[in-house]
C-alpha cells in the first residue's frame, strides 16, 4: 500500500437535527448526516459541475446490539466488496478478538448478536480496494465504549498529504 490513514475527518453541512435514540438500558444512539460537496468545470461545455454526497453517521454507544451496529454501518459499494476487510468492528486482544462484528450481508451467514458494553475496547477497521488492483485504503480506530459514548484512543494524526 502507497500510504494509509487511520482517520476520516468530513467536513460539509448537517442535513437536519441529530437523532438520538435511548434503549431500555439506558444505552444511548446519535445517527445524523452530513452532506459534502465538490465543484468542477466541465471538461467539454466549461459549465460548472456539482456533486452532493450524503455521509450518514450513527455513533457507536453501550446498548447497542452487534446486529444494530452492522446494519447501520456504511454499505460497501459493490465494486468494492470483493476485496474489503472481513469485519466492520473487533475486539483488541492477543486472541479471538471478541466481539467481531460482520459486514450486514454476512452477518446472518457468519455474525452473532451480542451487545455493545462499557469498557469494551474495539478497533474499527476498514479496508477496500478494487477487484485486482494494487492498493487501497485502510482507515481503523481504537475506542473505549463509555457510558456516554465512546472515547477515541488513537491519536495518529490526519495527514491529508498522504492521501
Amino acid at each position: 500500500m502507497a500510504g494509509s490513514v487511520n482517520k476520516v475527518i468530513i467536513m460539509g453541512n448537517l442535513g437536519k437535527d441529530p437523532e438520538i435514540r435511548n434503549f431500555p438500558n439506558g444505552g444511548k444512539i446519535c445517527n445524523f448526516s452530513v452532506a459534502t460537496s465538490e465543484t468542477w468545470r466541465d471538461r467539454n461545455s466549461g459549465e460548472k459541475q456539482e456533486r452532493t454526497q450524503w455521509h450518514n453517521i450513527s455513533i457507536l454507544s453501550a446498548g447497542m446490539s452487534f446486529r444494530e451496529v452492522s446494519e447501520k454501518c456504511w454499505k460497501i459499494p459493490e465494486e468494492f466488496v470483493s476485496h474489503r476487510y472481513t469485519t466492520l468492528i473487533h475486539g483488541v486482544g492477543l486472541a479471538d478478538e471478541y466481539p467481531n462484528i460482520k459486514h450486514w450481508d454476512q452477518f446472518e451467514s457468519y455474525g452473532y448478536d451480542g451487545l455493545i458494553e462499557p469498557g469494551m475496547t474495539l478497533c474499527v477497521e476498514s479496508f477496500i480496494g478494487t477487484e485486482g488492483g494494487r492498493e487501497g485504503v485502510k482507515l481503523e480506530e481504537q475506542v473505549i465504549i463509555t457510558e456516554n459514548g465512546l472515547e477515541l484512543l488513537s491519536t495518529y494524526p490526519y495527514e491529508l498529504d498522504m492521501l
